[in-house]
């Protein structure tokens, strides 16, 4: 385990409060657990942004569980097999590198109680991976003729959602069989493979194009909501509301929205206006996190009783590589 320092990680950590500064010597020597909200800078020529190089070369959109922040490192240019799972404690300010073997470049990984998961695929071959907390030991199984990006845990199982190339490409969901190194077919659930999550009440919630898609595994049924989404980008949740980005990057003009559901009514209960070219959120109690993709991050103060969403502050990254922004939020502070 290693401590984290702003310059000793692939990541900007930036206040976002009042008063937030530029990058200097005092906010050099303050560590990750100080900040409440952050930026992880992945740069696409270089590895040397304003932090250092942490134990990869890119780094996906993170993933929280129980105060840890998952990241994946992608990759770029001669490293496309530095596949390491880089995971952020906010608790101690510390992180950790897992290593995937065998790997071209890590699509997704997830967490749960147990497990640690992470999948790549090439060519029709998918290498899905499960790392045991307990005895810290890798498990590797490799399907051929299949296409999986993204990875879905909940309640003690993973999923993926799979294309299958059997003449032509047939999507569905799938649940990953690690004893008998298979896929074990659900059934399709929709035209195009979720990117997003959300474990509530033991089933899974899939927001995707037009639709909230629910899969309860103890009863094996799945069901359909019609949303207001015409392109279900991402997501972030609190308590029993599931808000789910309706983003289109062909048309950078148009006002991203979030549209609120309800997991426990089943529908939809308000949607919101964000800035144009917002594609990615994350939330922490009534605090929602915003990027643009381009550097520019946004504060938002949702009311849920009320039904509003305030913007209450705006940062830009200043940085002079184009670079892949992944926002968050310090969930231990």
């Amino acid at each position: 385990m290693k401590k984290i320092k702003c310059l000793i990680a692939i990541a900007l950590i930036i206040s976002l409060v009042a008063g937030c500064s530029k990058k200097g010597e005092k906010e050099k020597n303050k560590y990750v657990e100080d900040f409440k909200y952050g930026v992880i800078v992945s740069g696409e020529q270089k590895d040397d942004a304003y932090i250092e190089c942490l134990d990869g070369y890119g780094v996906g959109m993170p993933f929280v569980y129980d105060d840890k922040l998952y990241c994946r490192s992608r990759g770029y240019g001669g490293y496309e097999d530095d596949c390491n799972a880089i995971i952020f404690d906010y608790r101690t300010g510390t992180y950790e590198t897992i290593h995937f073997d065998d790997c071209v470049a890590l699509t997704d990984i997830k967490a749960d109680e147990n497990y640690i998961y992470g999948v790549s695929n090439l060519n029709w071959k998918n290498h899905i991976y499960r790392y045991s907390r307990k005895n810290k030991e890798m498990e590797e199984i490799i399907i051929d003729g299949t296409d999986a990006l993204y990875l879905y845990p909940c309640d003690g199982e993973v999923y993926v959602y799979v294309w299958e190339k059997n003449g032509k490409k047939v999507q569905a969901l799938h649940r990953v069989d690690f004893e008998n190194e298979s896929l074990q077919k659900i059934k399709k659930i929709s035209k195009y493979s979720p990117q997003s999550f959300v474990n509530y009440d033991k089933k899974l919630y899939l927001p995707c194009d037009k639709e909230m898609v629910v899969y309860d595994p103890v009863n094996e049924e799945i069901s359909k909501y019609s949303i207001p989404v015409k392109i279900a980008y991402s997501c972030c949740s609190h308590d029993n509301m599931i808000y789910v980005l309706d983003y289109d990057m062909r048309d950078c003009v148009k006002p991203s929205k979030l549209v609120a559901f309800d997991m426990n009514l089943n529908q939809v209960v308000n949607t919101y206006e964000l800035e144009p070219d917002v594609d990615s959120v994350c939330m922490n109690e009534n605090v929602i996190l915003a990027s643009d993709g381009m550097g520019t991050v946004y504060k938002y103060e949702l009311n849920e009783q009320e039904g509003t969403l305030e913007k209450v502050a705006e940062h830009t990254v200043d940085y002079d590589d184009y670079f892949y922004p992944a926002i968050c939020i310090n969930t231990a502070k």
